[in-house]
C-alpha cells in the first residue's frame, strides 16, 4: 500500500512537472513572439499552442492592445497621407498664382513697355494676387476652424434678414452670368441660434461656388418645415458626376481635376465645418442635372 502511495505522489509529482515545463515553455515562447513582434515592428496577434485559461486571457488582453496598435497605426497613416496631399495640394495652389505674377513683374521691367501694357499688366497682378489672397485666407481659415481656434457665439439669428443681405451682395453677378435667379425666401420665419459672423461665410461661399462652378438656373430656397428651417441653393451641374457628390465637402475636392490655382475646393469644406460646429446639418444630392445643397437649421425653442 505504501508503494502504491509512493508510485501514486511520484506520477502526480511528474504530470505536474510536465505541466509546470510546458506551460514555462509557452510562456517563454510568448515572450520570445513579442520580443519579434517589438523588435521587427509587426502588429500580428499571439495565438495559444495550449489550452490554458489564465494564459488564454492574458493572450485575449494583449491582442486587444495589439488591435489598438493596428488602428492607431492605420490612422496616423491615413492622417499622414493626408497631410502630405494637403501640403502638396497648397503649395500647387499658391504657386500657380505667385508665378503668373512673377511672370508680369518681370514683363514690367522691359522698358518698351507702353502705357497701356503696362497698365493692363498690372491689372492682371492686380487679379492675380487678389487670387493669391484668397487662397490664403482659406488655408487660415479652415486651418483655425479645424484646430478649434474659430470661437462659434450662438445668438439668436433671422436667418432670411442674413442670407437676403448675402444675395443682394452677388445678385448682379449672379444675374450677368446666369440670368436672374429664382430666389423664394419666407418671412417671419423666427430665429435661429447660430453665429452670425460664421452665417456669412457660410452664404458666401456657398453663392461663390454657384459663380464658379454653376452652369445656369440659380435656385435659392428658405422654407420652414416642422420645427426647421430648410435652406436650398440649386444650380444645373450637368458636368458633376452623381458618385462625386459625396465628395464635394472634401478639402480640395474640385471636379475639374486640372487644378489651376483659382479654386482650391476649401470654399465647401469650410461651409460644413461651420454648419456642423453650430449644431446644424448640412447635404448635397443630384436631383437631375441639379446639384442640391440643404442645410437644416433647428428653430430656437
Amino acid at each position: 500500500m505504501e508503494g502504491f502511495i509512493i508510485g501514486l505522489s511520484l506520477t502526480i509529482l511528474i504530470v505536474l512537472l510536465i505541466i509546470f515545463i510546458l506551460k514555462t515553455k509557452e510562456i517563454n515562447r510568448l515572450t520570445l513572439e513579442l520580443k519579434k513582434l517589438n523588435s521587427e515592428g509587426k502588429i500580428e496577434k499571439l495565438r495559444l499552442s495550449l489550452p490554458n485559461k489564465n494564459i488564454e486571457n492574458l493572450i485575449v488582453e494583449i491582442n486587444t492592445l495589439i488591435d489598438d496598435k493596428r488602428k492607431m497605426e492605420n490612422i496616423y497613416k491615413g492622417k499622414d497621407m493626408e497631410l502630405r496631399e494637403a501640403i502638396a495640394n497648397m503649395s500647387h495652389d499658391l504657386r500657380t498664382p505667385l508665378t503668373s505674377i512673377m511672370g508680369y513683374v518681370y514683363l514690367l521691367n522691359d522698358d518698351k513697355l507702353d502705357k497701356e501694357e503696362r497698365k493692363e499688366y498690372l491689372k492682371i497682378i492686380e487679379k492675380r494676387s487678389a487670387v493669391l489672397n484668397d487662397l490664403i485666407t482659406n488655408f487660415y481659415g479652415l486651418s483655425r476652424i479645424q484646430a478649434d481656434q474659430y470661437e462659434i457665439k450662438l445668438e439668436p439669428v433671422n436667418l432670411e434678414l442674413v442670407l437676403g443681405e448675402i444675395i443682394a451682395a452677388f445678385y448682379e453677378t449672379l444675374d450677368y452670368k446666369f440670368g436672374e435667379p429664382e430666389i423664394n425666401i419666407e418671412e417671419g420665419l423666427g430665429p435661429v441660434l447660430a453665429d452670425k459672423q460664421a452665417l456669412n461665410r457660410i452664404f458666401t461661399n456657398l453663392i461663390e461656388n454657384i459663380i464658379k462652378h454653376g452652369e445656369g438656373e440659380v435656385k435659392i430656397s428658405l422654407k420652414k418645415k416642422n420645427k426647421y428651417i430648410v435652406m436650398e441653393f440649386s444650380n444645373k451641374a450637368e458636368d458633376l458626376e452623381s458618385k462625386d457628390v459625396n465628395r464635394i465637402f472634401e478639402k480640395f475636392f474640385t471636379k475639374d481635376r486640372m487644378r489651376t490655382g483659382q479654386n482650391t475646393g476649401l470654399g465647401l469644406a469650410i461651409v460644413k465645418l461651420l454648419v456642423e460646429k453650430q449644431g446644424q446639418k448640412i447635404e448635397a444630392k443630384k436631383v437631375g442635372n441639379r446639384l442640391v445643397i440643404n442645410i437644416i437649421w433647428s428653430l430656437e425653442s
